[in-house]
């Protein structure tokens, strides 16, 4: 699992992410960063993203593209998360 989540890491880092919104229009957001370890059959990730990107949706892949769920070739989903720190949209937190 080590192999994958570096994968996961560098493939998500910088990602402009495409899903469609609840008006069925499709809409893009970046991932900015992505730190994620693996223990057993869970997986732990630190993730810096715009703000209105579904979280549950980026982890599953449901119509969202790339997602966690394509980026490790096998079905996840989201068991929770927990939203730390927003920064105004002005500035990205650096």
């Amino acid at each position: 699992m080590g192999e994958d989540v570096s994968r996961l890491q560098k493939e998500m880092k910088n990602a402009l992410v495409q899903y469609r919104n609840n008006k069925g229009r499709l809409v893009d957001k970046r991932i900015y960063f992505v730190r994620a370890s693996a223990r057993g059959k869970k997986i732990t990730a630190d993730i810096k993203l715009d703000g209105g990107l579904p979280v549950k949706r980026l982890v599953s892949g449901e119509s969202v593209s790339p997602s966690f769920s394509e980026s490790l070739r096998m079905p996840l989903r989201c068991e929770r998360f927990d939203i730390m720190r927003v920064w105004p949209k002005s500035g990205q937190g650096d």
